[in-house]
């Protein structure tokens, strides 16, 4: 069987959603023609909706329909419903579903004929071949059909059998409501029944958009901070982040002994094997244990994952980041820098990182 395009695709599943919208697209219709005061056009609308042929576009609604004209032997209502949803369902299909359908028309005369049998019916039996018979006696299997009104115990010769056994009535219930289940897919769908596909997939965004913002929260806790002589609010990342670091170009608000001017004594450098290295520094015990302070305009949204270890550059310009995943970035945290980015996902675990001072390369 031949897949189909993606664009095809994509408008079956959207016709699909319309049509099982439809109960709210007619509520949606009701108030607005309430709105507009148009009371008479609802009225008119809801009479419609109760004499609706089409039951709503629920195939077991219709399929129980047909099997309950056969089984009522109302042939008559039968052929003409048949012929309704063939003009209005089947001849939107492709050519080779048509001997689909015939197969389906044939099996639900057959239920009529085989109700009319086992409730002694056979005028109905001989109206039916008399209008019908010249025609039906044209195909083989049809022959035996003809004449059934004769034959006493049906049920019990091997060519009539499994029609009277409840098992074939219940799987051609089950295989109806199937085929009517991918017929309404292939009309041309009206607008108004996308309406209801693109709120859900609205929805569908929000809840994704809020599951994100919950994982961002729980990840990266953003808060203000000021540090050294006040000059600008920094913001602190937290969380899943390696020792804390002080970007080179937050040094002017430090204090000649290479610490925040607002620590106390108690903060320390973190050792570093060259002594004019930019000074890395721990946060003092009152704040959190994990935090990377960089300015509040920075976001640190560069990984998808907790992230183990950063490093800034000698000129504070980039930052060198690994995380959980082992992914190594180097990135700005600059929106406008034009200095350029690295991604790297590592097959080996990185227990540190340096920076050369000189030439702006991660060692």
């Amino acid at each position: 069987m031949s897949q189909l395009s993606p664009a095809t695709a994509d408008y079956v599943l959207s016709a699909k959603a319309g049509i099982e919208s439809l109960e709210y697209i007619d509520d949606l219709l009701r108030e607005y023609l309430l709105f507009r005061g148009f009371t008479s056009t609802l009225q008119a609308f809801e009479s419609d909706l109760e004499q609706d042929r089409d039951q709503g576009f629920h195939a077991d609604k219709i399929v129980d329909e047909l099997l309950s004209m056969a089984r009522e032997l109302r042939v008559d209502s039968l052929q003409e419903y048949w012929k309704y949803l063939s003009f209005r369902f089947f001849s939107h299909l492709s050519p080779k579903y048509q001997r689909t359908t015939k197969m389906f028309e044939k099996r639900l005369l057959r239920l009529f004929l085989v109700s009319a049998a086992k409730a002694g019916r056979r005028h109905d039996i001989r109206t039916f071949m008399g209008r019908h018979g010249t025609e039906l006696g044209q195909q083989s299997d049809w022959i035996p059909w003809l004449g059934l009104e004769y034959i006493d115990q049906p049920h019990e010769r091997p060519e009539f059998e499994a029609y009277f056994a409840d098992e074939w009535a219940a799987s051609l219930r089950a295989a109806l409501a199937d085929f009517m289940q991918t017929v309404f897919p292939a009309m041309a769908v009206p607008r108004i029944l996308l309406f209801d596909k693109d709120r859900r997939e609205r929805e569908a965004l929000q809840r994704k958009l809020h599951i994100f913002e919950e994982h961002m929260r729980g990840e990266t806790k953003i808060t203000a901070h000021e540090v050294g002589d006040g000059s600008g609010p920094v913001g602190l990342v937290e969380d899943h982040i390696g020792p804390a670091v002080v970007s080179p170009r937050l040094l002017p608000a430090l204090s000649t002994s290479g610490r925040p001017a607002e620590l106390d004594h108690t903060t320390e450098p973190v050792h570093t094997s060259e002594p004019d290295r930019a000074a890395v520094h721990v946060v003092p015990t009152d704040e959190p244990s994990s935090v990377l302070r960089i300015s509040q305009e920075d976001i640190f949204l560069e990984h998808n994952a907790g992230i183990s270890m950063a490093k800034f550059s000698a000129s504070g310009e980039l930052i060198a980041s690994y995380d959980d995943e082992s992914v190594l970035r180097v990135w700005a945290p600059d929106p406008s820098s034009t200095q350029p980015k690295l991604k790297n996902e590592l097959d080996f675990a990185v227990t540190a990182m340096a920076w050369d001072r000189r030439h702006t390369h991660l060692l």
